[in-house]
């Protein structure tokens, strides 16, 4: 039971290192195929699960869930831009690839810290790219729908590792992940932008959820 517990983690492994190449609907897809083949293997054994694997599973299951849905209807809207640009859109640039790519090789995981980081980063990648203008009533709408889906998962990701906050340490994260988002929103940056740290972030929190999966099960 542990050596095929072992094989899905492996499996696992190789899709979160595609992902560092690549965040893209059919990248993200291969990978939730994996997550859910491990969740009906987990139900016909339930020997094979604990508390924590399950855990780790339904959020990285959730998480890739509305990665997919993100990232297909980018790729819906690009469908007639051209080619070069829409590679623009999904490959990863230095500053990500190093991110993801960190996340998968650490020892332990320090999600927090890995998180509140990463929002100065994005801003940073925000600031190094620039988008041809789509439609902006499309783009907008997809990013006032998925950034508030990642407001959520932010403060999970928060919650899941650092139990018994203080009222104050509580106010301290509200701050910070509210002052992200006010900068994202500010009146100079445009759409596209927004919508291409949104996909950053999607990469990362998806990372991070595959790695503490990747922990739970020894992996």
């Amino acid at each position: 039971m542990a050596g095929e517990r072992d094989a899905f983690a492996k499996d696992l492994r190789g899709k979160a290192q595609a992902l560092t190449v690549r965040f893209d609907d059919a990248t993200v897809w291969a990978l939730r195929s994996d997550l859910l083949a491990l969740d009906a293997y987990l139900r016909g054994n339930p020997k094979a699960e604990t508390p924590r694997v399950r855990h780790a599973l339904d959020r990285a299951a959730d998480l890739a869930g509305a990665a997919h849905t993100f990232t297909s209807e980018l790729h819906g809207f690009l469908g007639q831009k051209e080619k070069s640009e829409h590679a623009s859109w999904f490959d990863l640039g230095s500053v990500g690839i190093l991110a993801l790519e960190n996340v998968l090789t650490a020892d332990k995981i320090t999600a927090p810290r890995i998180v509140m980081s990463a929002l100065s980063e994005g801003l940073m990648f925000l600031a190094s790219r620039q988008y041809v203008a789509g439609s902006r009533e499309v783009i907008e709408g997809l990013y006032r729908q998925h950034a508030a889906a990642m407001y959520r998962e932010l403060w999970a990701l928060a919650t899941d590792h650092r139990k018994g906050l203080t009222a104050k340490e509580v106010r301290g994260v509200q701050a910070a992940i509210d002052a992200f988002f006010a900068k994202l929103d500010a009146p100079g940056v445009t759409p596209e932008m927004r919508i291409a740290v949104l996909r950053q972030f999607y990469a990362l929190l998806l990372m991070l959820r595959l790695s503490e999966l990747l922990e739970a099960l020894g992996g």
